[in-house]
């Protein structure tokens, strides 16, 4: 299951993930975040990736996830946030993504910084469950 919120106005989307994850579910939201993302100027948005809910990703599921966030690096989004299960998804996470991070392109967090991020409080543009 996914949802997917855009604030247009301040270059930011939320895509909140949970419940059980597979390969084929990550490749339908990437399919959706690009329809969400569509003739904007992708370089100025930041994007978090919620995943804090979802329930421990197989090998294959991560290796989608990766494909989905290296296909955002390489079309030019300005950041990706993760927000990690627990302190194990957040080591692996860093260590297995460590040059983008240390460029400032990728941070793994456990939590939101709420104070930093703007309020999602528009309607999902896309909603899988």
């Amino acid at each position: 299951m996914y949802m997917i919120d855009m604030i247009e106005d301040c270059f930011f989307v939320e895509a909140s993930l949970g419940g059980k994850l597979d390969p084929s579910e990550i490749q339908v939201m990437a399919k959706d975040l690009a329809a969400t993302m569509y003739g904007k100027d992708i370089n100025k948005f930041t994007i978090m990736l919620d995943y804090s809910r979802a329930k421990a990703m197989d090998a294959d599921t991560r290796t989608q996830l990766c494909w989905v966030k290296d296909a955002l690096l390489e079309l030019g989004i300005r950041k990706i946030i993760n927000i990690a299960r627990d302190d194990t998804d957040l080591v692996d996470g860093t260590t297995d993504r460590i040059q983008y991070v240390l460029e400032g392109r990728e941070e793994f967090l456990l939590e939101p910084d709420r104070s930093k991020l703007p309020s999602v409080s528009t309607s999902a543009t896309a909603m899988a469950l």
